[in-house]
């Protein structure tokens, strides 16, 4: 369902913190600099589905373009 821990370090290539950051932490930086989506746990992991590398989304993943706020009555 979910990726495992060593997984995560497969994907990022991240395995220990560095620099005075933990190592959940440079992953996620890894993960929304690749737009790769995911959630934190209530201990800071970051959380990748295995369903979106199975979907194969990986190759066809845009980045997400966010949009301008516009007022619904003018």
């Amino acid at each position: 369902m979910f990726l495992s821990e060593d997984e995560m370090v497969d994907l990022t290539g991240i395995g220990a913190g560095r620099s005075g950051r933990t190592k959940h932490e440079l992953q996620v930086s890894f993960l929304k600099s690749c737009g790769i989506p995911f959630i934190l746990n209530t201990r800071g992991r970051p959380i990748v589905s295995r369903a979106y590398f199975e979907a194969g989304r990986m190759a066809t993943a845009a980045p997400i373009q966010k949009q301008s706020w516009q007022p619904g009555v003018m």
